[in-house]
């Protein structure tokens, strides 16, 4: 419900990621960003740390996938750097357990999700109880 979200996406969607990218903040998430992500944050008054891309020789993003600092990853990628670094990321978040969202329909799923949770709470009930009728 709270963490460091990692999001890099490619230029198509950093329009529409700026929404999510707040939503997550007022969530009381923390970003960190590519390049080219982060300026479009910056430039929308998002707070987030600038982190370089494997493929430009820094593996501090697999690092800290490793120690388990990164709670969420939205990624999408184009080009055959991104693809590269996209398939380094996903394979390590997998080992370590994190969910890696590829999509901006994903990421807006993702992230109704967490806002839903966060403010209403969940629970899990039996399925037996959504069938039952009002007898019991």
């Amino acid at each position: 419900e709270k963490g460091l979200v990692f999001i890099s996406v490619k230029n198509s969607d950093k329009r529409n990621m700026v929404f999510l990218a707040k939503k997550l903040v007022e969530l009381g998430f923390e970003i960190i960003a590519t390049e080219g992500t982060f300026k479009i944050f910056n430039s929308n008054d998002i707070p987030a740390e600038l982190i370089g891309k494997i493929s430009q020789g820094d593996q501090k993003i697999l690092d800290l996938i490793k120690e388990d600092k990164i709670k969420l990853i939205i990624n999408t990628s184009s080009g055959k750097a991104g693809y590269s670094d996209m398939s380094r990321i996903r394979s390590t978040a997998a080992s370590q357990g994190i969910a890696c969202i590829t999509t901006i329909s994903g990421a807006q799923a993702t992230v109704n999700g967490l806002e839903s949770i966060i403010k209403n709470g969940f629970s899990v009930k039996p399925i037996q109880d959504y069938l039952a009728g009002p007898n019991g």
